[in-house]
């Protein structure tokens, strides 16, 4: 009678094991960035809703812009903060950005 109940538990154990380890695959970039493209190829139409508040400085001798603030996109509901830096001289333009989660 013991030894059918640890073959039981053993059994269990086995299952639960193989469960859990097929249920954790890590996701690469690459495989992320794949299932996404494939899942825009499928939709028809994306609509949202962008709120952005931001303050901003400009000079224009020398021509240099800073923006800071937040960015939030509705659905899913995320907020981002952001900072902006940029400069032009003659016909090249620079720009520098900073985000991060709010």
């Amino acid at each position: 009678m013991k030894w059918k109940k640890r073959i039981m538990m053993l059994m269990g154990m086995t299952v639960i094991c193989t469960s859990v380890l097929a249920g954790c695959r890590r996701a690469t970039p690459q495989s992320v960035i794949r299932l996404a493209q494939e899942k825009s190829r499928k939709s028809q139409s994306i609509e949202g809703n962008v709120q952005v508040d931001m303050d901003m400085e400009m000079t224009n001798d020398p021509a240099v812009y800073h923006m800071s603030g937040t960015m939030s996109v509705l659905p899913p509901g995320q907020t981002q903060c952001f900072e902006l830096y940029g400069e032009s001289e003659k016909d090249e333009s620079t720009g520098y950005m900073k985000l991060e989660r709010g």
